[in-house]
């Protein structure tokens, strides 16, 4: 993964959004913008920072207001959740992300509605790309790692610290579901497509252990 000089980026940032409260980057190169206000035209305001984005190979940053945040905490908790549980503040004029709570009911539905969905449609998408391991090996990737801030909402519904490192954190989901998680593991590590005989059985270990997830989701007290 590409390392990003943020020293040299956070000024030229600040320099186009005086207004800018804060400035936070956190895990696979991902970064969020936090401003007072939602921008009156959108594409004109930031047309400068798409410059900025080609010039320095950016992600497209989360651009919100601190307002949009407050009333999404019920709705979006885990994607708030991720964020505060891995960030560096690169500016901050205020610390928004620091202050976040997150209600244990909201964190729970959302779990629910994550794997419910990855459920779904994971196995509508293997049904397409079944004779093509290469493609189906993506598509687990992908889906496993849409589902980390689903971990960490486990971690925080369980009252444990949400670790940074991926391997302490499926350690900690291990013993939450009481059941292993070597296929989290093997897809977190493991970039090169097996064989068509191993995908189909990794494909059903994983369908597995998320079925376990929504199990301890829905009996969740």
């Amino acid at each position: 993964m590409k390392k990003i000089d943020w020293q040299m980026i956070t000024p030229q940032i600040r320099e186009i959004f005086p207004s800018v409260i804060q400035i936070v980057s956190y895990s696979r190169n991902r970064w969020m913008l936090v401003f007072p206000n939602e921008a009156d035209n959108f594409l004109s305001t930031f047309n400068p920072l798409v410059k900025l984005i080609k010039k320095h190979k950016l992600n497209i940053p989360l651009i919100v207001s601190e307002q949009f945040i407050q009333t999404s905490l019920d709705s979006y908790p885990l994607e708030f959740l991720d964020i505060q549980s891995d960030y560096t503040i690169l500016y901050a004029a205020e610390d928004v992300v620091l202050k976040l709570k997150f209600d244990k009911v909201d964190v729970r539905l959302q779990i629910e509605r994550e794997l419910k969905s990855k459920w779904l449609l994971t196995r509508l998408t293997a049904l397409q790309f079944n004779h093509k391991s290469k493609h189906l090996y993506s598509v687990l990737q992908d889906s496993f790692t849409s589902l980390i801030p689903v971990f960490k909402g486990f971690c925080f519904l369980s009252g444990v610290s949400i670790n940074r490192e991926q391997d302490k954190l499926l350690d900690c989901v291990e013993e939450i579901l009481h059941t292993d998680v070597k296929i989290f593991r093997y897809l977190a590590n493991q970039k090169k497509a097996p064989s068509h005989l191993l995908i189909n059985n990794l494909f059903n270990d994983y369908i597995r252990v998320i079925n376990v997830c929504i199990d301890k989701i829905d009996t969740w007290k």
